[in-house]
């Protein structure tokens, strides 16, 4: 008995090692330690030796079950602080791509703040080259503007003079929207500007040819 359970001990212990699920190898342990208990309740043996085996070999088998207990207690308690580990390094990447962002955020918020004021500047200057609507109503006494660009600067403007008799008015819708068509604004208010007013021309359709004209030169 003693040696059959020494070799099922080492059987389990085999077990263990080669493929680290002992469970069928602990079930056959206990099944054989029971049943030598209870040969032992049963024949009730007088040997000395015999009985002496047989505690031996059950402190043995408690020892060895308890060094088990406690492999597999220190295997889980590595296993958690693996995981753990893991997790708080994957913890600290993330606060880092998160401080990434913010800072990322921070710097697109300042980017787009200095934009903004730019164009806003922009729209200053715009504004201040249309005619006042009030100068215009004194010419022109029924004439009302609704003006409602998409964006802070538009391509779209009114130019109003007026020399000797005649009142020249333009509405004009320029190429391209936002900077690129006020900018383009500013070409033609400063185009009708230099043909009408110090030029001679006061026919609408020579006026177009000679901005046309004009505009080609300016923009190459």
């Amino acid at each position: 008995w003693v040696s059959f359970l020494i070799m099922c001990l080492g059987g389990n212990i085999l077990h263990t090692v080669l493929t680290q699920k002992a469970v069928m190898g602990r079930l056959m342990v206990a099944i054989y330690v029971g049943i030598l208990v209870v040969c032992n309740i049963l024949i009730r043996p007088k040997n000395d030796w015999y009985m002496m085996a047989v505690y031996v070999g059950a402190i043995a088998t408690t020892g060895l079950l308890f060094v088990e207990i406690l492999l597999q207690l220190s295997k889980a308690l590595f296993n958690e602080r693996f995981h753990k580990s893991e997790i708080e390094d994957q913890r600290n990447k993330v606060e880092e791509q998160r401080a990434i962002i913010e800072r990322k955020n921070l710097e697109l918020e300042k980017t787009y703040l200095h934009i903004t004021d730019s164009i806003k500047y922009a729209k200053r200057i715009q504004t201040a080259l249309v005619p006042l609507e009030e100068k215009i109503k004194k010419d022109v006494p029924d004439i009302f503007f609704l003006n409602r660009p998409k964006e802070i600067v538009s391509g779209d403007f009114y130019w109003f003079t007026k020399k000797n008799n005649y009142l020249f008015l333009a509405v004009a819708d320029c190429t391209g929207h936002g900077v690129s068509g006020a900018i383009m604004t500013v070409i033609g208010n400063n185009l009708l500007s230099s043909v009408i007013n110090e030029g001679k021309i006061i026919s609408p359709a020579q006026i177009l040819d000679e901005v046309d004209h004009r505009l080609t030169q300016t923009i190459q």
